[in-house]
């Protein structure tokens, strides 16, 4: 990988969310790009040693359904980053792709599959919700209190 940062659990639970929910476009900040993507490496199978390309695409998509589709990025532009962070790598024909075995990728994505990522978007989706209410609810009220 370009950057073998190793995140805690700690470190995912907090950054991802908003990092998923915040961004618009491919994250500038390298570790929130690692953090992403990490998250798709987690949706493969580190044990299978050859994908093929729609295999590949699929689970890309699959990823960008959950998480992505807020990045406005498509698989394709998301499986060449995967390539360029050396988490993945394409056969000289470009049919077949491979995770890149590397430690600190496993305990990586470890980590992110320990976690409830899908839990964790819900949670600050729900807790900007509650805040946005809250203001709109002080703002009535002091509407109220200037009249």
């Amino acid at each position: 990988m370009l950057n073998q940062t190793k995140f805690t659990a700690a470190e995912i639970q907090k950054a991802f969310p908003g990092i998923v929910l915040n961004h618009h476009a491919w994250p500038k900040r390298q570790s929130d790009r690692q953090i992403l993507l990490l998250s798709i490496a987690a949706f493969f199978d580190f044990a299978k040693t050859d994908y093929r390309e729609v295999d590949v695409n699929d689970l890309i998509m699959s990823w960008n359904a959950y998480f992505g589709h807020q990045l406005n990025l498509d698989h394709v532009t998301l499986r060449r980053e995967l390539i360029d962070a050396r988490i993945l790598q394409r056969s000289d024909d470009g049919k077949r792709y491979a995770i890149i075995p590397d430690n600190t990728l496993t305990q990586n994505v470890n980590v992110i599959r320990a976690l409830d990522l899908e839990a964790l978007v819900s949670e600050e989706q729900s807790k900007r919700q509650r805040n946005r209410e809250r203001y709109k609810n002080t703002s009535a009220i002091h509407a109220l209190i200037a009249e």
